[in-house]
């Protein structure tokens, strides 16, 4: 009888933890955010500059937006110094985000680079929207990014209680399957930290043509006339 007790007392406490949202394990939501596919305007005869994120799960193509250009500019020049190649994503919280990019794995961001908060209420965190993490507002009380610490989001239904409070300044426009690839890592133990492996990564700008942008996955097209 006693040993009856114990097993039902783990079977809830089990149930209980399968129901927390911030539970790593959790599956994710069968529903996608529709605003995840965005429309962009684009010109014919333009080649396009997009961000491209290697893996050894794959790659990953980067549309960051004019709509927030401090953060734009200082993505590109941190990529142009090749400062994030051989960085890690040393954050996994499944179907919430994959994180990374400081050399300080210890921290949120590197206080060396922080970049003024850009919010715009139509640009949300949908699914593989990209973002900048940073300090809370205890220290950082203007939401400064944290210009070395980037993230994507991997729910499909998004995180929009993020809006507002972390600047979005990018959206994936191919490589959903090395998301969902990188979301499903497995980590330790109540951590975020990947287990028995080490994800890193390289980032590099790459030009489209508007017959190339017509090809990717999260596009829909629209032409300058």
């Amino acid at each position: 009888m006693k040993n009856l007790y114990i097993l039902l007392t783990l079977l809830l406490l089990l149930t209980a933890i399968s129901c927390d949202k911030s539970n790593p394990s959790q599956e994710q939501n069968n529903e996608t955010d529709s605003s995840a596919t965005d429309s962009i305007t684009v010109d014919t005869n333009t080649y396009y500059q997009l961000v491209s994120i290697e893996t050894d799960w794959g790659n990953m193509l980067i549309w960051l937006y004019d709509e927030t250009p401090i953060h734009k500019a200082h993505f590109i020049n941190m990529i142009e110094d090749s400062f994030f190649n051989g960085q890690i994503f040393n954050r996994i919280v499944r179907n919430f985000v994959i994180q990374g990019g400081c050399p300080d794995t210890s921290a949120i961001g590197h206080i060396n680079y922080p970049v003024e908060a850009e919010f715009d209420s139509n640009i949300t965190h949908v699914y593989g929207a990209l973002g900048m993490g940073r300090y809370g507002e205890d220290v950082n009380p203007d939401k400064l990014s944290n210009g070395c610490q980037i993230y994507l989001i991997t729910d499909t239904a998004g995180e929009h209680q993020l809006d507002m409070d972390y600047t979005v300044f990018g959206i994936l426009a191919d490589g959903f399957q090395t998301l969902d690839d990188l979301n499903r890592i497995p980590t330790g133990f109540n951590s975020s930290e990947p287990k028995d492996t080490t994800v890193y990564m390289s980032i590099s700008l790459v030009e489209k043509s508007y017959s190339e942008l017509n090809l990717l996955s999260n596009f829909n097209i629209e032409t300058i006339k």
